[in-house]
C-alpha cells in the first residue's frame, strides 16, 4: 500500500499536503523536528492512533481521501490546541478508532443519513472521532469542546486539483 499513498500524497493540493508535513513533523520533544522541516515550531504534537490501520485500509480504495480526512483531522485538532511553544513536550491524542475500519465513501457519505463526524475533546490529552446525529449537534456542542469535521464529498470535489471527486491509485 506504500506506492498508492506516496502517488496519493503527491497530488494533493498544496495546503493538504503542508498541513500533513507540518503535523507530521513535530514529535512532542523539545527541540526535535522530524524532515522535511516543518513551517511552524511548538506544540502539542498529534498522534493519530489507529492511523496506519486506517491509511492502510483505505489505500485500497481512494489513497488521496484517506490523507485529505487525515489531514483535515489535523486541522480541526489543531483549531482545539493551538501551536504554542510552551507546549512543545507535549503530545495528544487523537483516537481513530471509530473510522479505522471503515472506507472513505462509508465517512464522507454519514451526512446523508443526517449524521455528522465530530472531533471531541475528551481530556487534556485526548480527543476522539465521533458521529453525532445533526440534530443533537447544538446540545452537544454546548456540553463539549469540540469541532465538526467536514467530510463531505462536495468540499472535496471544489477543493481537489482536478475539481472531481478522487479516485484510487492503484
Amino acid at each position: 500500500y506504500q506506492k498508492p499513498v506516496v502517488a496519493a500524497f503527491e497530488s494533493l493540493l498544496e495546503a493538504e499536503r503542508q498541513t500533513l508535513i507540518d503535523e507530521m513533523s513535530l514529535s512532542g520533544v523539545e527541540g526535535e523536528f522530524y524532515a522535511p522541516p516543518c513551517s511552524h515550531r511548538g506544540g502539542p504534537a498529534f498522534l493519530l492512533y489507529y492511523s496506519p490501520a486506517f491509511v492502510r485500509n483505505c489505500a485500497r480504495e481512494d489513497a488521496v481521501m484517506a490523507l485529505c480526512i487525515l489531514a483535515e483531522i489535523y486541522r480541526q485538532a489543531r483549531e482545539l490546541w493551538p501551536l504554542k511553544s510552551e507546549q512543545e513536550n507535549f503530545v495528544v491524542t487523537v483516537h481513530l478508532g471509530t473510522i479505522k475500519g471503515m472506507s472513505t465513501k462509508d465517512i464522507m457519505d454519514l451526512h446523508e443519513r443526517g449524521e455528522v463526524w465530530l472531533l471531541v475533546q475528551a481530556s487534556q490529552k485526548e480527543c476522539v472521532v465521533e458521529r453525532s446525529e445533526l440534530v443533537a449537534m447544538p446540545s452537544l456542542l454546548e456540553k463539549k469542546r469540540a469541532r465538526v469535521l467536514r467530510l463531505w464529498p462536495s468540499k472535496w470535489r471544489r477543493e481537489t486539483k482536478t475539481h472531481e471527486t478522487p479516485r484510487s491509485l492503484e
